[in-house]
C-alpha cells in the first residue's frame, strides 16, 4: 500500500498567516504529526505528499522526510487529488490511503488498524473507494457539525479513504463504488479547519 497526504489547500477558514499544514499543535506542525504516524506505522511502501503554490513553506518542511513530493495546481481539491492518484498509479497498482494533513491526533496504532482492517476485508472492497467514516453521535458529543455527511446515513466522512488507483478515471471521479468503514475514534474526528477546531484538538491532545 502507498499513502498520499493532501497538503496543498489554502486553509483560509483558519484565518492565520501560516500555511495550514504548518499550523502548530504543542510546538509541532500538523503535517508532522500525520507523517510521523504514517512512517511509524510501517504500513506503506511509499509515502507521497501533494503540495501546491499555496504551500511553498510546507514543501520546504518535507525535505527531512524520505517521501515523494507531488506538485499540483492547488486550484481545486478534486483535481489535485485525481492528478496525484494518476501519478501514483505509475508506481504500481497498489491501494492508496488518502490522508488529509489536518488530523494531528492520528497515530501509528490507528493507521495500522485501518490498513489491517482493509487488507483483511480486501475482497469485499474490490473496485471500491473506501471511506473511513464517523458516527453522528461522536461528532455531536464533540460539538462538531461541519463534516460532509454520507448520503441517507448518520455517518460522516473523516477525510481518510483507501482507493485502488485502477478504478479512478481522471475525467470522471464518480466512476466507482463507495464503501464505508465506520471507526468511531476521536483521533480522526477533528479536522482542523477553524480556530475552534484547533482549540478542540489542543484540549483533546492533553487528555
Amino acid at each position: 500500500m502507498h499513502a498520499l497526504v493532501m497538503a496543498g489547500g489554502r486553509g483560509s477558514r483558519l484565518g492565520l498567516n501560516i500555511e495550514k499544514p504548518l499550523v502548530r499543535l504543542n510546538g509541532k506542525a500538523m503535517i508532522e504529526y500525520v507523517l510521523d504516524a504514517l512512517i511509524q506505522s510501517s504500513s506503506f511502501n511509499r509515502i507521497f505528499v501533494s503540495v501546491s503554490k499555496n504551500t511553498p513553506n510546507t514543501k520546504a518542511c518535507l525535505s527531512k522526510y524520505d517521501l515523494i513530493v507531488l506538485h499540483t495546481s492547488g486550484d481545486d481539491y478534486v483535481s489535485d487529488l485525481l492528478y496525484s492518484l494518476n501519478h501514483i498509479s505509475n508506481h504500481g497498482s497498489e491501494p492508496i490511503l488518502i490522508m488529509p494533513c489536518d488530523l494531528p491526533l492520528v497515530d501509528a496504532d490507528l493507521i495500522r488498524y485501518i490498513v489491517s482492517y482493509y487488507n483483511y476485508n480486501h475482497e469485499r472492497y474490490n473496485n471500491s473507494w473506501v471511506a473511513i467514516t464517523l458516527s453522528g453521535d461522536l461528532l455531536r458529543s464533540l460539538k462538531l457539525s461541519d463534516k460532509p455527511r454520507v448520503y441517507s446515513n448518520d455517518q460522516y466522512y473523516s477525510g481518510i479513504s483507501i482507493v485502488d488507483p485502477d478504478i479512478v478515471d481522471a475525467s470522471d471521479c464518480t466512476l466507482y463504488k463507495e464503501e464505508y468503514i465506520l471507526i468511531d475514534d476521536i483521533r480522526i474526528a477533528v479536522n482542523v479547519n477553524t480556530l475552534d477546531d484547533l482549540k478542540i484538538v489542543e484540549m483533546l491532545s492533553l487528555t
